[in-house]
């Protein structure tokens, strides 16, 4: 017991990051469970799939208004958390840039969607309509002073109501465009909840229009890279969209049942990874870093193997039917979760840590390459086979993997020295 309580104290800020991450992201995906369910009754596979098209496209966007900002900001607010003003200034830089992103992309999309008629137009303009809380949700703030708890609040209240919603429009059997409005609303209530506690530490004004500019394009250079290697990394929203293009809407489906059970499985390695990142930038300490990774990976490894025995009743429980054509998409999706957590660790807590962000960056814009020319070699020979594409992306996803270890070989000595010497700075008990 002595132990435990010794562990606790000394590792509090850890704990309750994890916590935090783990309320935020389970209480998404536990209601959307919940969800996925009651939208396949009320408006079948094909309907549920055309809806999962339709966000993959707006969550795909969503990577443009971003823009990368957050890696740059994480860090840059973690090395100056003494200095308020510094980092207030900032947090208006990014809302200003994201705003001027999303106005444009929001102004291109009505014009595409009025000059092409596209079917469902009004549908992916509200969702894209979500991306507001891209835009005015300083995620990266809260990480790094070690306080995500408004936001876990914010996401639960807000999921609960979600909930409510789309009860209430199933009952009725209403269109789906009124749960896109529930969807759209709840996102406005997190940005609420959230801007209400920020605006206590951060606020916004406007400096002169020549310093704006200045600073604005001071965060898009820094923050470049960075927004190349996600803007490249086409895995999951992009393999929706060309699933739904190329094959029906079920399959597009199936293949998101399947990424939701994937990222549950996933989501306590990644938010403990998240969890100790604040930390992992403070202390290098590169034997703690690999010790967590081996124990991950074996975990992981029984995870999946539940996942293959489990199939059959999850399928059964979204849809309804344990036979889907397709439903050996989980297995092979199931596999990426090694790759994930692995260049989760390998690129933030070894390469980004210690300085080799465009390592960790080359390495998604490497496997992003493989992927795209696996897409072409599948349209060049129409193959047209689903697996085709899943293995395509389990092994794009495992060439950044094998990049990064590549690099750690040849870097061992350097970033060694560099753990040893900041090692030397860190004031002993």
């Amino acid at each position: 017991m002595d132990r435990l309580l010794k562990f606790y104290n000394n590792n509090i800020l850890t704990i309750r990051n994890f916590v935090n991450l783990n309320f935020i992201y389970f209480s998404n995906v536990i209601i959307q469970i919940i969800l996925i369910p009651l939208l396949i009754t009320a408006y079948g596979l094909d309907g549920y799939g055309g809806y999962i098209f339709l966000f993959s496209i707006v969550n795909y966007s969503e990577i443009f208004v971003r823009f990368g900002f957050d890696y740059y900001l994480l860090r840059f607010a973690v090395e100056n958390k003494e200095n308020k003003p510094l980092i207030n200034k900032y947090f208006n830089i990014s809302v200003i840039a994201r705003l001027i992103i999303f106005i444009s992309i929001l102004i291109i999309l009505i014009i595409v969607i009025n000059f092409f008629s596209i079917q469902n137009g009004l549908i992916l303009f509200v969702l894209y309509l979500t991306l507001l809380k891209t835009v005015f949700v300083p995620i990266w703030y809260f990480q790094s002073i070690n306080n995500l708890n408004i936001i876990s609040i914010a996401s639960l209240i807000s999921n609960i109501l979600l909930l409510i919603a789309a009860i209430i429009v199933f009952s009725l059997n209403l269109p789906i465009i009124y749960f896109v409005v529930a969807v759209f609303l709840s996102s406005l209530l997190q940005i609420f909840i959230i801007f209400g506690k920020v605006r206590r530490h951060l606020h916004f004004y406007l400096d002169s229009y020549k310093n704006i500019l200045k600073d604005i394009r001071y965060l898009f250079k820094v923050s470049f890279i960075n927004f190349f290697s996600e803007v490249t990394q086409l895995y999951t929203n992009f393999t929706k969209i060309i699933l739904g293009v190329i094959f029906t809407n079920e399959v597009v489906a199936v293949f998101e049942i399947s990424t939701r059970i994937v990222t549950f499985s996933l989501m306590p390695f990644a938010t403990f990874n998240n969890s100790i990142y604040p930390e992992v930038l403070r202390k290098k300490n590169i034997k703690n870093i690999y010790k967590n990774l081996r124990l991950e990976i074996l975990l992981i490894s029984f995870i999946v193997m539940i996942l293959f025995f489990m199939k059959p009743f999850i399928f059964l429980f979204f849809s309804g039917s344990a036979d889907l054509e397709h439903s050996y998409i989980l297995t092979i999706l199931s596999f990426t979760i090694f790759a994930v957590i692995t260049n989760q660790v390998l690129g933030f807590h070894v390469l980004y840590n210690f300085g080799y962000d465009n390592i960790r960056a080359k390495g998604i814009i490497f496997s992003s390459v493989f992927y795209i020319i696996a897409l072409f070699i599948n349209f060049i020979f129409k193959i047209n086979i689903v697996a085709f594409i899943c293995f395509a992306l389990l092994f794009a996803e495992l060439t950044s993997t094998i990049y990064y270890l590549i690099n750690l070989m040849l870097l061992k000595k350097e970033i060694q020295k560099k753990c040893a010497e900041s090692t030397e700075f860190i004031p002993k008990n």
